[in-house]
């Protein structure tokens, strides 16, 4: 009996504990629970204070109000009733596997995963905030932005919006380094990956790729890739096979070849060099030519095959 008696009131505590997490979450006050109940709303708050529990007749009422099961109002983790769901309600549902481990309104619900394991693909159809290292086997793609502290993907990143993170990795695989896509701006400290594609600006402190194309601004400590094409370079150290870009201003760069607009830097070592606007440094070796279509001005040595100021 006395064994009863505890287990009764535990599920009394679930029962009130739910009421009032499932009544904030729809967004509802006390008064208009309490007016589909056809009672007080003092009595709904005896509920949610675990002073009284509903009568067994309105279980039905709450049940259907909240588009879960009775059942589910006993659980520690109530789930929404599929066949309540109606044709406009929006839900956000997730499956680890074929094991559903979520179902919650985006509108009224904050949504909270914790990924105990590494999954094999990563699909968001939103925005995505992960707090901790998301390791994902082979590929990851959210449709909204991104912000995670670390990520370590064995596939591609695609991601339709903003990408904030401290460390970016895809690993290499039998084809090499996967590469990275975002629609809008990527922040992140550190990057290792095949390639980047960024439709914004592109703000890192160390870089290790294949390749770049940023639509905007390219702001880093330390670049090594296959190429660079944006459209202004800010950087202390950028090593690459080529550069094409409006302007940059870099302490050392070590390129295949260069295209821009106006350059500004201390050391350039290069192949092939157009400067369609000003060019600024302090010691140029150049494998090819020179061609500068502004002023020409190099305080030290400068080495190339022809120098042509235009």
């Amino acid at each position: 009996m006395k064994e009863e008696q505890i287990m009764e009131t535990n599920y009394n505590e679930v029962l009130s504990k739910n009421i009032q997490n499932l009544r904030k979450a729809n967004n509802m006050t006390q008064e208009e629970l309490a007016s589909i109940c056809n009672i007080s709303f003092q009595a709904i708050s005896k509920w949610e204070n675990n002073l009284t529990s509903p009568d067994i007749s309105l279980l039905p009422v709450i049940a259907k109000t909240f588009k879960c099961s009775i059942d589910s109002l006993f659980s520690s983790n109530p789930e929404v009733d599929e066949d309540q769901i109606g044709e406009d309600d929006i839900r956000v549902v997730v499956y680890l596997g074929k094991k559903k481990i979520l179902s919650k309104d985006p509108l009224t619900e904050e949504i909270e995963i914790d990924l105990k394991t590494k999954v094999n693909n990563f699909y968001s159809y939103g925005d995505l905030s992960y707090s901790g290292k998301l390791e994902v086997s082979k590929n990851l793609e959210i449709t909204g932005d991104i912000n995670c502290d670390n990520i370590n993907c064995g596939g591609n990143i695609q991601v339709g919006g903003e990408m904030n993170a401290d460390d970016i990795k895809c690993t290499p695989g039998v084809l090499g380094n996967y590469d990275i896509s975002a629609g809008g701006d990527i922040t992140a400290d550190n990057i290792n990956c095949g390639g980047v594609t960024v439709g914004g600006d592109f703000t890192a402190d160390d870089v290790s790729c294949g390749g770049v194309t940023v639509g905007g601004d390219i702001t880093a400590d330390n670049i090594s890739c296959g190429g660079v094409s944006c459209r202004d370079i800010s950087t202390d150290s950028l090593s690459s096979g080529g550069v094409k870009c409006n302007n940059i201003d870099g302490e050392t760069i070590s390129t295949g070849g260069m295209t821009a607009a106006n350059i500004t830097t201390t050391k350039l070592k290069t192949g092939d060099l157009t400067c369609k606007g000003d060019l600024e440094a302090e010691t140029i070796e150049c494998d090819g030519d020179i061609n500068c279509y502004g002023s020409f001005e190099v305080s030290g040595n400068v080495r190339a095959k022809n120098i042509v100021e235009k």
